[in-house]
């Protein structure tokens, strides 16, 4: 996976950070917990049929 080349050696860093006012929590995610969760959508669409061509989106609520 491409991405990988460009996360190597941050597996550990802080990649991103949810502040939720709503529950007053803030969740940091580490590269490596990104790329897992990313990996896994892609698995996910790749068996629902998309592929790179196709165009698609989706909504977090």
């Amino acid at each position: 996976m491409r991405l990988t080349v460009r996360w190597r050696g941050r597996a550990d860093q802080v990649a991103l950070i949810h502040d939720s006012p709503m529950t007053k929590s803030v969740t940091r995610f580490t590269y490596a917990q990104v790329k897992t969760e990313v990996v896994a959508l892609a698995a996910v669409l790749q068996d629902l049929g998309v592929a790179k061509a196709i165009a698609s989106s989706f909504t977090c609520r």
